[in-house]
């Protein structure tokens, strides 16, 4: 499961979320996200 973490303790479900939303957010928050892989 792939879970990503920003900065405010918030995460998303990679897997409830569509391509394009993760990759905007990765953008926009850039180094501040964390992917994990579990």
């Amino acid at each position: 499961m792939d879970i990503i973490l920003s900065p405010d303790g918030t995460w998303k479900d990679v897997a409830h979320c569509c391509v394009q939303e993760v990759e905007d957010l990765l953008t926009k928050e850039g180094s501040r996200m964390v992917t994990i892989r579990d």
